[in-house]
């Protein structure tokens, strides 16, 4: 699927990871936003259309699953893809995770930028329309 001009938000504290993810997907024609914290990401979803969310599992404040949990009953944004990106690998439980909260994919680091694209389109194209 063509990312060009979709909406990412992408929730990462680490900035040079958001960085990376940011510059990676815009290369593919991608509309990107950045929040450092999932507090500031949810405002964002709140009051703004999104595509797909690429949200870190663990940040300060409001994590990746809090912030995916809320994202969930808020209205606005409620289906939209979501991919989880951690570090933590072995130690969080996806299948839970991708049920209860309806998330399209897990992506771990350290992962490639081809790999990264790859996962959002893949989100994008099974997005609900």
């Amino acid at each position: 699927m063509d990312v060009a001009g979709k909406r990412v938000l992408v929730a990462e504290d680490n900035r040079v990871m958001s960085d990376v993810i940011r510059f990676n997907l815009q290369r593919t024609g991608a509309v990107v936003t950045v929040a450092s914290t999932g507090s500031k990401a949810l405002e964002m979803l709140r009051s703004e259309d999104f595509d797909a969310l690429l949200s870190d599992y663990q940040m300060p404040g409001l994590n990746g699953e809090e912030l995916c949990r809320k994202v969930r009953h808020c209205g606005r944004n409620e289906q939209i893809p979501i991919v989880m990106i951690s570090a933590k690998g072995y130690e969080i439980d996806k299948p839970r995770l991708q049920e209860e909260l309806g998330l399209t994919r897990f992506l771990h680091k350290p992962f490639s930028a081809r790999q990264m694209v790859d996962v959002v389109q893949e989100a994008l194209s099974s997005a609900r329309t």
